[in-house]
């Protein structure tokens, strides 16, 4: 239910004998990265403090529709990722706070490296990563909107609409439909 047909069927994450995590095409908007919070670590407070522009969903997330004042049509929620078939690879996963999100800070489809935990990365021409952290309390995150169409991603907004975005679309454009308070106007894209 929450692969992509046209990418390839991954196989569940198994870096932690005998737990198996699952693993999706379907990712959560975290604004722009790269991500450093962890649980009760730095941006764990209520409401979270962090110090970046935060997407709609983080550690603990509070946000609810009325918080989302740049408009539900003018927010991201959700977002396709590629999922590398290797097991190994930690993208996607959905039940671990580094795995079901992604970041604006690159236009869909972009081939600059994901930073990802190095246990988790596992490279491919189409889903490149590089090892940027060793472990949850040194986190340093940051994933790209991808998947296998041609041209660019679906999305679904906060309005449960559904969009296919442009890998070329104008990186400010991509940058301000990933917050959900930043009082920018975005036209068509």
């Amino acid at each position: 239910m929450f692969l992509c047909p046209s990418d390839t069927r991954p196989e569940p994450n198994t870096t932690y004998p005998p737990s198996v995590f699952g693993r999706g095409n379907y990712v959560a908007n975290n604004g722009i990265g790269p991500a450093i919070e962890y649980r009760l670590g730095p941006g764990h407070t209520t409401p979270p403090m962090m110090d970046r522009p935060g997407g709609v969903f983080f550690i603990n997330s509070w946000l609810g529709l009325k918080q989302l004042t740049d408009g539900t049509t003018h927010t991201v929620m959700i977002s396709e990722i590629r999922c590398p078939k290797n097991p190994l690879d930690g993208r996607g996963i959905m039940h671990y706070p580094e795995g079901p999100l992604f970041h604006h800070n690159r236009t869909p489809n972009s081939l600059v490296p994901d930073e990802i935990r190095t246990a988790w990365c596992q490279t491919t021409a189409q889903a490149p990563c590089i090892g940027a952290y060793a472990a949850y309390n040194s986190i340093r995150d940051l994933r790209t909107a991808r998947s296998s169409h041609s041209g660019g991603v679906n999305i679904l907004l906060a309005d449960c609409s559904v969009r296919f975005v442009s890998e070329v679309i104008n990186l400010s454009t991509w940058t301000a439909l990933s917050s959900p308070d930043g009082g920018e106007t975005i036209g068509n894209y």
